[in-house]
């Protein structure tokens, strides 16, 4: 098991959650603001769609995920809703808060909204232009 630094943890979240970082690191840093660590588990399934995937999760107090200092090594049933026995434990990390590398690549013009339609348009009593009637 690896124990990353600072820069460490946020390069490979950045790596592995691209335009989504912006929202990773801060709920990580509550994590880490109350003292618990960051571990990194990677589906390591070569038989799986969803090979490479990344689960943080967060250990150490009785607000964590895993309310132990001791990491297990697959990430244990149940957390997210999930059978885990494909996620198996890169690394971790405790420390200061991490920060949001600059430079992240562009999320794809149709992530975020692919019905066409305009947030920026409200209408003029307020209303969502978007929201369905």
């Amino acid at each position: 098991m690896k124990e990353f630094t600072g820069p460490q943890a946020s390069d490979f979240i950045a790596e592995r959650y691209r335009w989504f970082t912006v929202t990773a690191v801060p709920r990580v840093n509550i994590w880490l603001a109350r003292g618990d660590g960051i571990a990194f588990y990677v589906n390591s399934d070569l038989g799986s769609p969803d090979v490479g995937d990344v689960r943080m999760i967060s250990f150490g107090s009785a607000d964590a995920q895993i309310e132990s200092n001791d990491v297990p090594q697959t990430l244990p049933d149940g957390i997210g809703g999930s059978v885990n026995w494909r996620y198996q434990l890169e690394g971790t990390y405790r420390g200061d808060p991490l920060f949001v590398p600059e430079n992240l690549p562009e999320p794809p013009e149709d992530e975020y909204d692919d019905t066409g339609c305009d947030d920026d348009d409200w209408d003029e009593d307020y209303s969502d232009p978007c929201e369905e009637d």
